[in-house]
């Protein structure tokens, strides 16, 4: 079984990517393969795991003792999938809300 960590985005952000995806769609024709997955932070890459159990239970435990906490995001990298189009360079930005201020 594969498994990866990552971290789930809120409903806020959630929408706001679907939106900038469609923007993106609009303007440079894309396409959505990129909003298969929902929006995340990859903390760790695919590997092989024999016991999901296991790694289900460490989880569980860890996360039941930490507090939730924002994460902040000066830009987005868009990395192209395997087989498609090569635009990740030109879609590489800013992922804060059009006019909104730039952090300390």
């Amino acid at each position: 079984m594969w498994v990866t960590f990552a971290l789930l985005v809120d409903d806020s952000t959630h929408n706001f990517m679907r939106k900038l995806a469609l923007e993106l769609e609009r303007a440079y024709r894309v396409g959505f393969r990129a909003a298969l997955l929902s929006p995340h932070i990859s903390l760790k890459q695919p590997f092989r795991a024999a016991n999901l159990a296991a790694i289900e239970a460490y989880f569980d435990a860890f996360a039941a003792g930490i507090q939730p906490f924002d994460v902040m995001l000066e830009a987005v990298e868009v990395l192209p999938a395997a087989g498609g189009p090569r635009y990740g360079d030109r879609l590489a930005g800013s992922a804060r809300e059009p006019g909104a201020a730039r952090p300390p």
